[in-house]
């Protein structure tokens, strides 16, 4: 429907400012790679059941190649993870071709309707909440590949931001604000969600600060 791709065209917006290719030194400078143990602990609290992604892998398909020292299952079932662990460290150190990466970062974009059809009135367009889901195991990698820079990260923007990685940040920011109103009763609070501010941000901003700080520098890259 032309008024549905119109708003997922709308609060998807395309890239604004191109992002140049590294220079040699960038090019050149110690990249992230996987954590072995890491990487298979986050494989082994995947959740069950969950819908897949872009390819149809599911988490299961990721979880069975978990075996243990007293597995049964013959040398090559219980090589599988070491195998792709190698594999995914390849992807985050960029060794695969250029066009193993568009796909790579691809994801199915639905249109989820944000209001209950029986609230609609006669002639009033749904608003659409663009829901986009990634490759399963783009997902595990990229969260095995952060644990070990989460610190570094909540260092690094704190204290204004609650969302990247702190644990429990909203519960934080809600009863600091709460407080913040009991101590200053004169005090106004204007909440503002005009936009989708997520998808306004600038990658190019982005790179450039992980770039300038040496604590999460190697994640550049990726």
């Amino acid at each position: 429907m032309p008024h549905i791709q119109a708003q997922m065209e709308a609060k998807f917006p395309k890239r604004k400012i191109p992002i140049s290719e590294p220079d040699l030194e960038r090019f050149q400078a110690p990249r992230a790679t996987l954590d072995r143990s890491i990487f298979r602990e986050t494989l082994k609290k995947l959740k069950p059941k969950t819908s897949p992604g872009l390819g149809s892998l599911r988490n299961e398909h990721l979880t069975a190649l978990l075996f243990t020292e007293r597995s049964r299952a013959p040398p090559p079932a219980q090589n599988a993870f070491d195998k792709l662990h190698f594999l995914c460290n390849e992807i985050v150190t960029g060794k695969l071709p250029w066009f193993f990466y568009e796909a790579w970062t691809a994801t199915s974009l639905s249109a989820i309707n944000k209001l209950d059809p029986a609230d609609l009135v006669e002639g009033q367009l749904m608003d659409c909440r663009p829901v986009a889901m990634g490759n399963i195991l783009r997902k595990a990698v990229t969260k095995a590949l952060f644990e070990p820079f989460m610190d570094a990260i909540i260092a690094e923007t704190k204290p204004t931001q609650f969302g990247c990685g702190e644990k429990a940040g909203g519960t934080q920011m809600i009863f600091g604000i709460m407080l913040m109103l009991e101590a200053n009763p004169d005090f106004v609070v204007v909440a503002l969600d005009m936009i989708n501010a997520y998808n306004e941000g600038s990658r190019k901003e982005t790179l450039e600060e992980y770039w300038k700080r040496k604590s999460v520098q190697p994640l550049w890259y990726y």
